[in-house]
């Protein structure tokens, strides 16, 4: 805590403005400081693929049947980042849909732990681990559906960039400003708490209605290639050069 004290006093003396890129950062930061003066809040740029790869190469390049109904996150694999909620939910959707592929991208510390889970779970057969990831547009390009689970996360850029590509998005952030960018219901499936169940029963109704499915991938990648637009972009860094 007294490093980030000595950080904002600093940014507050040296600095004609201060930026961030969530609101929920910022209020964070408000909570333990008195930091209202000379801030904005604004997205960074998004912007949606110039071309998705189509997806049955995709999923030939990661060992993927064209088939499957194919359900990814990525990340790294350390314990805040709830990959182990990840696991508790793909084993409910498997019985429902026993086309489902999970596909893993990243690498970590907690790997053993969730291949030794994704076993007792009985999910060998359909866990994909693809580790890191010099190129994600394969690994977005072959998704159906992005399922985020994360216990703290001032932004996850990875839904957001499945969002730019169009992917519908089913996520639990217990800490975090994810909703800023996805109306629950409407943008995607967003809740503040891990729940397995809820979870596993919205991706079966995703699946099962893909005019429902299209329909909110849809709106989500509207709402985030809006809000992260380089128009909206240049206008805020107006306003935040205008504070000086």
């Amino acid at each position: 805590m007294w490093f980030w004290k000595i950080f904002y006093t600093f940014a507050k003396k040296s600095c004609s403005g201060i930026r961030f890129i969530s609101r929920y950062i910022f209020e964070e930061v408000a909570l333990l400081f008195k930091c209202d003066e000379g801030v904005v809040c604004f997205p960074n740029i998004f912007r949606a693929p110039p071309e998705r790869i189509d997806s049955t190469l995709a999923r030939r390049e990661l060992g993927i049947p064209k088939e499957a109904f194919v359900i990814g996150n990525a990340g790294w694999l350390i314990p805040r980042k709830a990959f182990d909620i990840f696991l508790q939910t793909a084993a409910r959707v498997k019985n429902q849909i026993p086309e489902a592929i999970f596909v893993i991208a990243g690498d970590g510390p907690e790997r053993g732990y969730l291949e030794k889970l994704a076993e007792e779970l009985e999910l060998t057969s359909q866990v994909l681990f693809i580790g890191w990831q010099k190129d994600l547009a394969p690994f977005y390009s072959a998704l159906d559906l992005l399922l985020f689970n994360t216990n703290f996360d001032a932004l996850g850029r990875t839904p957001v960039e499945a969002l730019c590509y169009g992917i519908p998005v089913v996520a639990s952030v217990t800490h975090g400003g994810l909703s800023e960018f996805i109306r629950h219901g409407q943008d995607g499936f967003l809740l503040d708490h891990h729940d397995p169940r809820a979870l596993a029963d919205e991706i079966i109704k995703l699946y099962s209605n893909p005019t429902y499915r299209n329909s909110m991938a849809k709106s989500g990648q509207d709402r985030v290639l809006a809000l992260g637009s380089p128009e909206q972009h240049l206008q805020h860094l107006n306003q935040c050069m205008n504070l000086s």
